[in-house]
């Protein structure tokens, strides 16, 4: 594949799709104005109802082993809580909202963002956004090409899982074969796109990875896997990015060989 064009892509017919999430599969202003804000609203009386149970003690368990991590990389100077050894239902607040604002992208962050996440889904108070052409594609790939779809994102596998079990287009869960977080490694790193290519027991040159950050299409790309680079709403790409890349605005434009 080569960069530039961008009514249609013609590619070989891959046999696993691997897709992000934010910007590609899902309205970057889903995850920004409506993902993070609820994690904010509801985090305090969340923890004070769940405080005791074996879920949230090992979210804060978490969060306080990478809270030292950051002391000991000095991520946190000038932040420092002043904890007694512990962290209390304050000291989490304040340490969640830090992560966030400064759009940390650590597992602690996101195992307890998908406990909170959960509780909206199952109540009704979040609906998961995909795109309509979204849905089309994973319906046609599986059902036409026998193409297995793939998910992978900084957010937790519960969180993914939810997204698509409770989207605007219904359950999509039987359409996806395989979910993977960064705990395979960072989505910026060859190595674990190796590692998925291992873990889905394919060759690289048979996975497209569809992503909107140019850094992950790099990484794919270097592990072998074909990539291709979305421009949604929100995301604009630069020159360079279009010049290396095949580039579409639609799952739709993915035509197959």
């Amino acid at each position: 594949m080569s960069g530039k064009n961008q009514d249609s892509v013609k590619i070989k017919q891959p046999k696993v799709i691997l897709c992000d999430i934010e910007g590609t599969t899902t309205a970057i202003t889903f995850v920004k104005e409506q993902l993070f804000p609820y994690v904010r609203a509801k985090l305090r009386n969340y923890l004070i109802k769940t405080w005791n149970t074996d879920t949230t003690r090992d979210d804060v368990r978490l969060l306080f082993e990478q809270y030292h991590k950051d002391l000991i990389d000095h991520q946190m100077l000038g932040h420092e809580i002043d904890n007694n050894g512990t962290f209390n239902i304050d000291d989490v607040c304040v340490y969640v909202n830090w992560l966030m604002d400064h759009d940390r992208k650590v597992g602690a962050l996101k195992q307890l963002q998908g406990h909170i996440w959960e509780n909206g889904y199952k109540t009704g108070q979040i609906l998961g956004h995909v795109y309509e052409d979204v849905f089309r594609c994973f319906h046609r790939w599986t059902s036409e090409f026998n193409v297995k779809i793939g998910i992978y994102s900084s957010g937790s596998v519960l969180a993914q899982k939810l997204l698509f079990s409770h989207s605007c287009h219904g359950d999509l869960t039987p359409f996806i074969s395989y979910y993977f977080d960064t705990n395979i490694g960072p989505k910026q790193s060859a190595d674990s796109y190796r590692l998925i290519t291992e873990k889905i027991d394919s060759s690289a040159n048979e996975i497209l990875f569809l992503t909107d950050v140019s850094e992950e299409a790099k990484a794919a790309k270097k592990s072998g896997m074909m990539a291709i680079l979305l421009e949604r709403d929100g995301v604009i790409l630069s020159p360079d990015d279009k010049y290396a890349f095949n580039f579409i605005t639609s799952f739709d434009k993915i035509l197959f060989t």
